[in-house]
């Protein structure tokens, strides 16, 4: 992390690929910050032979397009296979279908201008560099892991995010350096988009990062913590944020923490992410399905689907965008509450809010 201000563009090859990885998204996007990010897949292991038997035989055409669409939906950009190697043991190599990628690649292209690298999510995590540094380090958490184990001694951040994800919620991630090898930015300690901001376990904080968090307590916003935050700092410092009557430290994070803070409420039990960006026109709300029909090969249209969204600002109407099918959506608003209502829902839509002077 401590080189990411030396360059201008993020690649990388996941260690672990899964059909279903939101949080490993927001995860490099918050690492990246605004900078542009290109995800290569682990050719070797994880769903990525399975895939490619299927797309052999004709099938996993949407298994595909969840890949890369998830990546487009959460803020980063999923490479298309290029023919890569996968290894010894499988002596295959990862190609998709030309119609196929040709497909997806046209839809993201034709349709940039709902696409940001920013979110507008009201609920930050805070990933402390030096507090998760020897836990993310362990021989198991950095070995190649072709079968994609799960740990069953995962740092709390990734528990955090993992249970924000399972409820639908759109979030942020934020990096706090460990101030030597980087130091803090002004910037990139600005909190005040965020009504919650939680801390999984960050025992180590910098003092402009405790300054950051206790200005952010003193405007009105709420922390969740797994424990102590701080711990390295003075007791006055620390006192400011652990004891403040708007930190809550909890011993294990649930979505129940931040009350009535959760920024979507859905009113249907639907397997998906969501991701709400600022653009131009307005506010794009991307939606990416995860309930996969495994024996009709396909992700089912949904009939219908609503939910309820907390935004700043004013917008009267609705234009949806899909790759396929024919996205409808229509829209009520109290207050700050935008009811969305979308008929025909499939595997991923965008849903773009615009007011009047748009």
């Amino acid at each position: 992390y401590a080189l990411e201000p030396e360059v201008d563009l993020i690649m990388t090859e996941m260690r672990n690929t899964r059909y279903r990885q939101p949080t490993w998204y927001r995860y490099i996007r918050g690492f990246a910050g605004e900078k542009p990010v290109v995800v290569v897949e682990n050719p070797y292991g994880g769903i990525v032979p399975e895939l490619v038997a299927k797309l052999q035989r004709g099938q996993g055409y949407d298994l595909f397009r969840m890949s890369l669409y998830e990546a487009a939906a959460l803020g980063t950009n999923m490479s298309v296979p290029y023919g890569s190697w996968m290894g010894s043991v499988q002596e295959d190599a990862f190609y998709a279908p030309h119609d196929l990628c040709v497909e997806i690649q046209g839809f993201l292209a034709d349709h940039e201008f709902l696409y940001a690298p920013t979110s507008l999510a009201d609920t930050a995590v805070i990933y402390s560099v030096e507090s998760n540094f020897y836990g993310g380090a362990r021989p198991e958490d950095i070995a190649n892991n072709p079968e994609n184990a799960v740990s069953n001694n995962r740092l709390p951040f990734w528990e955090v995010c993992e249970c924000l994800a399972d409820a639908r919620q759109p979030y942020d991630v934020h990096f706090f350096p460990e101030g030597t090898l980087r130091a803090d930015l002004e910037e990139n300690l600005e909190l005040d988009q965020y009504r919650t901001v939680i801390l999984p376990y960050c025992d180590f904080l910098t003092e402009p990062q405790a300054d950051a968090l206790a200005r952010f307590l003193v405007g009105g916003g709420r922390i969740v913590a797994t424990g102590i935050p701080g711990e390295n700092l003075e007791d006055e410092q620390r006192r400011a944020i652990a004891d403040d009557p708007a930190t809550s430290i909890v011993e294990a994070f649930t979505v129940d923490a931040l009350a009535d803070e959760t920024q979507v409420t859905w009113h249907a039990e639907v397997n998906l992410a969501v991701n709400i960006v600022p653009v131009e026109r307005g506010v794009a709300i991307h939606i990416i399905r995860y309930d996969h029909d495994d024996e009709a090969d396909a992700v089912p249209v949904l009939p219908e689907l609503e939910f309820t969204v907390r935004l700043d600002g004013d917008f009267d109407s609705v234009r949806c965008f899909s790759p396929v099918g024919e996205l409808a959506g229509s829209m009520a608003r109290d207050g700050d509450q935008y009811r969305v209502t979308l008929e025909n829902v499939p595997l991923y839509g965008i849903v773009l809010l615009e007011g009047s002077n748009a």
